[in-house]
């Protein structure tokens, strides 16, 4: 079955579902925003997408901005934490009077991806097309049922986003920041930030 999906068949739903068990994060419920949801993929979509991590892993350090630092091999996201610290504490002592701090809320943004835009920015990226269609045949076809009480309930498509826990996930979703952290970079170099 793996080695049918490398090469170029679709899976099928019953490997490609997944359920969803909502944790309550206290004790008294009273929206969705008190669930916590956690992701139950099978075990051959994890296997699929973990060979699919590591194939485009090995191209990431050629792509990816030494700048940013979360989900890439040997880098670590607390570097980036100490120094917005240092940045946060110090900016009122500068001699300058213009300081803007930029806080971008993450929390949302794995569900938020847009497919088409993921493609386009590998295209940009210059992935091979087999790697691209292997990542679009992963991510659009996943269909979801939510267990209540051990019981499936529903059995809905994703229209967009990248599954949480997914050994995929964070590549895809550092390839798609990578296009914000360029621009910013770029907006330095110019002198307009």
């Amino acid at each position: 079955m793996v080695q049918a999906f490398f090469c170029g068949q679709q899976l099928p739903r019953f490997i490609t579902h997944t359920n969803l068990v909502l944790l309550p994060k206290k004790e008294q419920v009273c929206n969705f925003t008190d669930l916590r949801p956690l992701i139950l993929s099978t075990f051959a979509n994890k296997i699929i997408s973990r060979v699919l991590h590591e194939r485009i892993t090995r191209w990431l350090p050629l792509i990816i901005s030494r700048n940013q630092l979360g989900f890439m091999k040997g880098r670590s996201i607390t570097e980036n934490i100490f120094l917005a610290q240092e940045i946060i504490r110090n900016i009122n002592r500068r001699k300058k009077n213009h300081n803007v701090v930029v806080k971008l809320d993450m929390a949302k943004a794995y569900d938020r991806v847009s497919w088409i835009y993921l493609l386009k920015v590998m295209r940009r990226f210059g992935f091979f097309e087999t790697i691209i269609d292997m990542v679009w045949r992963l991510i659009s076809n996943n269909w979801y049922s939510v267990l209540v009480n051990g019981k499936s309930f529903g059995f809905f498509q994703s229209s967009r986003g990248v599954k949480q826990g997914d050994p995929l996930s964070p590549n895809l979703f550092i390839i798609v920041v990578e296009v914000l952290s360029r621009g910013l970079n770029k907006m330095n170099e110019e002198g307009r930030v």
